[in-house]
């Protein structure tokens, strides 16, 4: 897809792998996934933050930096060129404090708030933005490959990172564990409840009979 293509080549390793470094690695270019498959539709845009005022402290942040309507506006980065799914910034001073700035002039459209700090925002172009189900929707549409050819770099993938893919499962398993005896637990006194009744009554009935 284009403005994607650097992430082919992350793709091609197998979707588990892009997978473990979203969940576990977190910085570039696993950050940028997890904000274009991930987080670019639960959070609100510039355009719909000027609308709405809410969040509030966003808000009076855009409007004190001199962004008060849609429109266009220039996003800085600090260390690295801006790309699709980066973290970026409105203030120079701010980017400039991560190393060497870049900016890129872009629709308010294009840029949504991280959900962190009011002054943290990702670069997410409006028609990437909601596209994809997940990683595997995502690399399928990156790569454009077939099934047969994506379910076989999957499967080289585990065989040379058998023992990544083997964390991924166990930590799968335990948390599957966990929830269940979680569940077990917080239920566990409506069930002996709902099993001493069951006892008196049957004991009732054998007592007409």
């Amino acid at each position: 897809m284009k403005g994607l293509e650097d992430l082919a080549s992350v793709c091609r390793e197998g979707v588990d792998k892009v997978f473990y470094g979203v969940r576990f690695i977190r910085s570039r270019p696993y950050s940028r996934i997890a904000a274009l498959v991930f987080k670019s539709c639960g959070l609100p845009t510039i355009t719909e933050i000027l609308e709405s005022k809410e969040p509030r402290e966003v808000y009076e942040y855009l409007v004190q930096h001199g962004i008060s309507s849609p429109g266009y506006i220039t996003i800085y980065r600090g260390g690295s060129d801006i790309r699709p799914g980066d973290w970026v910034a409105i203030e120079y001073d701010y980017a400039s404090e991560y190393g060497k700035v870049y900016e890129k002039r872009v629709s308010t459209d294009d840029v949504i708030w991280a959900g962190t700090y009011e002054k943290e925002f990702y670069y997410v172009p409006k028609e990437m933005r909601c596209r994809w189900k997940g990683i595997e929707d995502f690399c399928n549409d990156v790569l454009n490959d077939p099934p047969e050819e994506k379910e076989g770099g999957r499967l080289k993938w585990i065989e040379e990172h058998f023992e990544e893919y083997l964390v991924i499962k166990i930590i799968d398993a335990v948390t599957t564990i966990i929830v269940t005896y979680m569940i077990i637990r917080l239920f566990e006194p409506y069930l002996t409840q709902s099993t001493l009744a069951a006892q008196a009554a049957i004991q009732a009935m054998v007592k007409r009979i």
